[in-house]
């Protein structure tokens, strides 16, 4: 007999109600309670204001399902599939049956007749799904905070994963989560677990994301790639009624959804972004809606209000840049005032963009140049530097571990070539992961809708050759297909309008980039600060001179309470990082940012 704890979809509100509850009878009672996963949703009708999590018992009450999120049939878009229909398809055919329907869910689906428990999730895994096995218990869970809370999973830190967030910047790596026996269930499959012997799943990938090659004139894959964003952009901005909103930034990203919708749905939008006031990026993002035809407003954020959202956002996510996506509650919470639901552009960089394309990862022939651009391309820390800023007790016992876990992880993933395993690496491993995360983070204040995310969009992207794709060659003539009035507006990356040809684009970035490094030689040389406006955020400048930043500093990273300084990192390595950024010697913002946000999680979570 197991305790069982499966909540996918649950508003905050319903969990506060009712998660005590269901831990109390857990704490009593020997069996399984699977009835609750009803009984208590039925308590309180449907789940949570703002979700749209629905639930499904058959006639004879021998199954019940927990859907959050939406499904529906290819053929019809415009019609919700519901959790009975989902479950029964799925129960009677299989997990492939999965693959007659698109949409963004995770299933939860009890088996009384058989004992078994199933939970799915959609082909790329956009709604959280958490699973432990521990403790003759099982954990099946949206909310990872509530479940610490609730004591229903030990709190043990996944040292290879900490190891991980150190080498690899923002990857993910396997399913694994900041905390020891605690994994995401992967995109594309359906978790068999038998509820009479409490052991590891059985897992079943009914859809495996891959890269195709097709060769077609230009002309041709212009006109195919515009319909099917035409169809996904428009299919996911009347999916809620009740009104939709667009996290719009200076980016490109976002800008494409804006260009993929008609006249009439770009004016009922919502475009919203937020941070500095002043900044290039706010500006730009303000130009963009104008050009569109669509309403704007940006929600102002200081140097402070970074900080403010940080605290309030690490139980909201088991691990993220928290300063960046912390900030984004802001957001959420000014959009949930008028729309129903939040839409993205998140993310072309690997479908369509090219942007992890250059001559080096081109080029990659053997896995030992896969290995090398990893690190020079996502790398934190670097092998010498992870050598000096590890305890070596930390390094010796886990570094080694992490790097027999990288191998097999590059080794199993399906590409027939190292730059094919390279590209599904970062998919999978970052794309992928941050994209689940990010709506996480969105559904405490609204629904979430990833239109780049649609089934027969990434299809068709997917077959898209690498070399039509590099240095966004392709990306931007579709974006000029579809929005020949948008071209005029910078982006924030280069401060050129995408209609300056792409092979501008990388000098016009290097000399931002020397831009900043100019201002920051200034203010070590001089004391003179210039600041850079570019972003919404500006992390570099407020590390070093901000006396909030600096109080943030010296609070998490150098006090006698640093859970980082105390097992993992060697103190003094940090002081080296801080002072060097400081002084202008040299910019540490990404570590310092990391670090801070990784001390923000261990106090939090095992402090």
């Amino acid at each position: 007999m197991i305790g069982l704890f499966a909540l996918v979809g649950w508003s905050p509100e319903a969990l506060a109600v009712y998660g005590p509850r269901m831990a109390e009878r857990m704490a009593s009672k020997p069996e399984w309670v699977t009835s609750l996963i009803v009984s208590e949703a039925a308590a309180c009708g449907r789940i949570g204001p703002r979700t749209d999590t629905c639930f499904w018992s058959s006639v004879d009450g021998m199954h019940l399902a927990s859907l959050d999120g939406y499904a529906f049939r290819p053929d019809q878009p415009e019609i919700q599939v519901s959790a009975g229909e989902l479950a029964s398809s799925l129960l009677e055919r299989g997990p492939s049956a999965l693959l007659s329907f698109h949409g963004e869910f995770s299933l939860v689906i009890i088996d009384h007749r058989h004992q078994k428990l199933y939970v799915a999730t959609d082909r790329f895994g956009t709604r959280p799904a958490y699973w432990y096995v521990g403790q003759n218990r099982l954990v099946i869970t949206s909310e990872l905070h509530s479940a610490f809370e609730l004591d229903l999973i030990p709190r043990k830190l996944n040292n290879l994963f900490v190891i991980g967030l150190l080498k690899l910047n923002k990857c993910r790596l396997g399913d694994s989560t900041l905390f020891d026996g605690v994994s995401v269930v992967p995109p594309g499959t359906v978790q068999i677990y038998d509820l009479d012997h409490i052991r590891q799943p059985q897992c079943i990938k009914y859809y495996e994301y891959t890269r195709g090659h097709n060769d077609k004139e230009t002309s041709r894959w212009i006109s195919e790639i515009t319909y099917h964003l035409r169809r996904a952009t428009e299919n996911a901005a009347q999916r809620y009624p009740g009104g939709t909103a667009l996290a719009l930034s200076g980016g490109l990203d976002s800008r494409l959804v804006l260009a993929s919708l008609s006249s009439s749905l770009r004016r009922d939008i919502f475009a919203i972004s937020c941070g500095l006031p002043n900044s290039d990026e706010v500006r730009l993002a303000s130009e963009t809606a104008i050009c569109a035809g669509s309403n704007y407003t940006n929600v102002d954020l200081n140097a402070q209000d970074y900080i403010g959202w940080a605290r309030k956002s690490v139980i909201r996510n088991e691990e993220f840049d928290i300063f960046v996506q912390g900030a984004q509650i802001a957001l959420h919470q000014t959009a949930a005032q008028s729309a129903k639901a939040l839409m993205t552009g998140w993310d072309l960089d690997i479908p369509l963009r090219g942007t992890y394309l250059d001559a080096s990862v081109l080029n990659i022939k053997s896995e030992h140049d896969l290995r090398l651009i990893l690190g020079q391309k996502w790398g934190l820390f670097s092998s010498d530097e992870l050598a000096n800023v590890l305890k070596p007790s930390f390094g010796q016992a886990n570094v080694p571990l992490f790097e027999d876990w990288l191998t097999d992880l590059l080794s199993a993933l399906p590409a027939q070539t190292a730059l094919d395993r390279y590209l599904l690496f970062v998919f999978q491993y970052e794309k992928r992961r941050l994209l689940m995360l990010r709506n996480r983070m969105i559904r405490w204040e609204l629904e979430t809708v990833t239109p780049f995310y649609d089934a027969a969009l990434q299809k068709i992207l997917s077959e898209v050759p690498e070399t039509l794709k590099f240095n966004n060659q392709l990306f931007v003539q579709v974006l000029s297909y579809l929005g020949p009035e948008l071209m005029s507006v910078p982006y924030q990356r280069t401060m050129l309008p995408p209609s300056v040809p792409v092979e501008f684009w990388k000098k016009a970035f290097e000399l931002e980039e020397l831009k900043e490094d100019l201002y920051r030689a200034i203010y070590a040389k001089t004391g003179v600060q210039i600041s850079y406006k570019r972003y919404y955020s500006n992390f570099g400048e407020w590390l070093a001179t901000a006396p909030s930043w600096l109080s943030l500093i010296n609070e998490l990273l150098m006090s006698p309470r640093t859970m980082l300084t105390q097992e993992i990192m060697e103190r003094d390595a940090i002081l080296r990082f801080v002072e060097e950024h400081k002084s202008g010697q040299k910019s540490h913002r990404a570590k310092l940012v990391y670090l801070l946000t990784i001390e923000l999680y261990l106090r939090e979570y095992f402090s």
